[in-house]
């Protein structure tokens, strides 16, 4: 029976202990509302030029957001930056829409739908873009070419596919009407058997493609940037004989298309050369493209990068020779698995005007072979300028990988190197040590307080770094 008679006052309290929750989320609700209008007041305020900068630090800073988190439905979502600031309220939406700046990047998702039929809201937000970014011309990163059409191709000023072409028809999408397209990047694959035109494109200056198989058609006398990946070596290297202004070369993971043994026969100088980078993926390919660089000359570059060292003798050979015609106007060198201790020792008694070289060590038996020669470069004792780091150089990273499965490093003699290196016969203000894959222990080989010199910044990094 008591049992019977408590069961009232037990609800009771449940009702009043609800009732209290619920005055108390009205409460909060109430706080976060005035915070709300507070805010939403004190943005008011803004003059619109302030706030339109605001947004196109968020928006079109190198470091953009790809998107932001909006509140919707009582859900969260991410936005594109410039719809997710419009709906902040409505003096921001005011400003945002009337800063065309703000539209002028857009990055369509990739979504499961591959034409523009099948995915509206593609079409739409195009169109929102390419409206408020009036009179200015955009970037289109998107994944799929049904998204351009005739009428708004001459709004484009760069155009990313991150898909390869839809089909064949799409080999001549490209006409005169892309009269604002500086800059393209497509993927060639599928395609193979065309080669596809892009002469007519009046303003193109910054050209990235993968997959190439035959000679497109560029307007070559205007083209500034060439970055090609997983391209015919023989055909990468034509255009980039063609490119007579050529400022920018980046060729990644070149490939030997077989058959016939191409090899170029006559010498290339390329005046306007100013950045020039490879990586090679096999010893087959790296020794093919490296047969043609002894006769490349760059009198005006600035930054040379390798990626790869030159296992083969021939192809080591074969870059000994492209540099030993460096130009003293190169300023920034970067070798990844570059371990040789001769070969670098070559290429720094040439680089006499470098400013910053970076050196990536894979073979951990090579380390400190290869910091004695840079520690005997930068010696007080070098008696030549042929023995000498450039009295230039201000900043050298020396990056370590693999020093574990039981390599043994000696203490002495790698922490001998790097004081002779720090007490170098140059100009050296930045001296960066990189510790990566399983090699944090190795830190401990560093006495960064040792180092401490006015004037000089040392710094040990762990972690991956490539």
């Amino acid at each position: 029976m008591s049992r019977i008679y408590q069961a009232p006052t037990n609800a009771t309290q449940d009702f009043q202990h609800t009732d209290n929750e619920i005055q108390q989320l009205h409460w909060q609700r109430a706080v976060a509302l005035q915070r709300q209008n507070e805010t939403e007041s004190a943005f008011a305020s803004v003059p619109p030029e302030i706030l339109a900068s605001i947004a196109e630090f968020i928006c079109l800073a190198p470091t953009a957001f790809q998107s932001l988190p909006v509140v919707t439905s009582n859900r969260i979502k991410p936005q594109l930056p410039p719809l997710a600031l419009a709906s902040i309220s409505s003096y921001w939406r005011e400003v945002m829409f009337a800063t065309p700046s703000l539209w002028t990047e857009l990055v369509i998702p990739e979504a499961k739908a591959k034409t523009i039929e099948a995915n509206p809201k593609a079409a739409t937000l195009l169109d929102m873009y390419l409206t408020h970014a009036n009179p200015l011309p955009i970037k289109l990163d998107t994944p799929w070419d049904t998204h351009i059409t005739e009428e708004n191709s001459g709004r484009l000023r760069a155009l990313v596919l991150r898909k390869p072409l839809a089909s064949h028809d799409s080999l001549n999408l490209f006409t005169s009407a892309f009269d604002r397209l500086t800059t393209l990047t497509l993927d060639l694959r599928g395609t193979e058997s065309n080669a596809i035109d892009l002469s007519t494109l009046p303003a193109l200056q910054w050209v990235e493609l993968s997959f190439v198989r035959q000679l497109p058609a560029l307007p070559w006398r205007q083209i500034k940037g060439l970055t090609l990946t997983h391209s015919f070596e023989s055909v990468a290297f034509d255009m980039l004989v063609r490119c007579e202004q050529l400022v920018k070369y980046s060729h990644t993971f070149p490939h030997f298309e077989g058959g016939e043994d191409w090899i170029q026969e006559e010498f290339v100088t390329l005046h306007h050369l100013e950045s020039f980078e490879c990586a090679f993926q096999d010893d087959v390919s790296q020794w093919h493209w490296s047969r043609s660089l002894p006769l490349v000359r760059l009198p005006a570059v600035k930054h040379i990068t390798f990626w790869g060292l030159p296992h083969n003798d021939n192809a080591r050979g074969h870059l000994s020779e492209f540099f030993s015609h460096l130009s003293p106007t190169l300023t920034s060198l970067h070798l990844h698995d570059w371990s040789n201790p001769s070969d670098i020792r070559q290429i720094l008694s040439k680089a006499t005007g470098l400013t910053r070289l970076r050196v990536n060590i894979l073979d951990p038996a090579k380390m400190v072979d290869v910091l004695r020669v840079l520690s005997s470069a930068a010696s007080p004792e070098a008696s030549n300028a042929a023995e000498m780091l450039s009295p230039l150089l201000e900043d050298l990273e020396v990056v370590f990988h693999r020093l574990s499965h039981g390599f043994s490093l000696q203490k002495n003699d790698f922490t001998e190197q790097i004081t002779s290196i720090a007490q170098r016969r140059c100009a050296l203000r930045n001296l960066a040590l990189y510790f990566c894959r399983g090699t944090e222990s190795a830190s401990v080989y560093v006495n960064e307080q040792a180092f401490a010199r006015k004037g000089l910044t040392f710094q040990v990094f762990k972690g991956v770094m490539w």
